[in-house]
């Protein structure tokens, strides 16, 4: 990034919000917009920051709004703690990264001022996706996903199944891997340097031939 990047904080808690401005304001180079409070504020506002910091609050709030996905800014999510519901919220809003205040705040800079990057994979052939989605638990959307997955790879067909269920990680239950697999988890830490090599990291084989990328589960 070539200039100064402008910054919009959106934080309904008045301690952290206070905590995190006088923090941004020790550093000189950033332009500090004002703050939003909700998520109704931060969409209604007229600023076009070049990164929106938003707690894991008001982005498990911005994925339940009807017009949460017309946030242009980049995303940082971050919160005291790092929990299942803040790291699937920071995934489903496309966020370049997820961190703990304060204790991770130095990640802060380069997930801002980090310059556009190139596709994890030049020139790489395109490919189906296919999204297996149920609207409570107990339907069954984990059998068939995994099910589809086999079946697809005994037909030679490349399948890589991502488990994007960060909860409850019913597929690690279904495909039986070893305990000290990586996970989608491991890749959200490190979003903000993700490369291929990386992503190949967290495959997990699957006897019948296809690669699954697995949820952390509970914890």
């Amino acid at each position: 990034m070539t200039t100064a990047p402008s910054i919009l904080v959106a934080c309904g808690d008045l301690i952290l919000l206070d905590e995190v401005i006088r923090y941004l304001e020790e550093i000189p180079h950033w332009k500090l917009l004002k703050s939003a409070r909700s998520v109704e504020e931060l969409l209604a506002s007229s600023d076009e920051p070049d990164c929106v910091l938003l707690t894991d609050a008001l982005a498990f709030d911005l994925c339940r709004h009807p017009r949460g996905d017309q946030l242009g800014a980049g995303l940082v999510v971050f919160g005291r703690q790092e929990t299942m519901e803040g790291l699937r919220a920071a995934m489903e809003l496309g966020a370049r990264g997820f961190l703990r205040w304060p204790a991770e705040r130095e990640r802060l800079r380069s997930l801002v001022e980090r310059r556009p990057e190139l596709p994890l994979v030049a020139s790489a052939p395109s490919a189906p996706l296919h999204a297996v989605w149920a609207p409570k638990g107990g339907a069954g959307a984990s059998v068939v996903a995994a099910h589809l997955a086999g079946a697809l790879a005994t037909l030679g067909k490349k399948v890589v199944l991502l488990d994007l269920d960060l909860e409850h990680a019913d597929q690690t239950a279904i495909l039986g891997p070893e305990p000290d697999r990586k996970s989608m988890g491991d890749l959200l830490r490190v979003s903000d340097e993700l490369t291929s090599e990386t992503v190949r990291s967290a495959l997990w084989p699957h006897p019948l031939g296809f690669d699954a990328v697995l949820s952390p589960g509970p914890g």
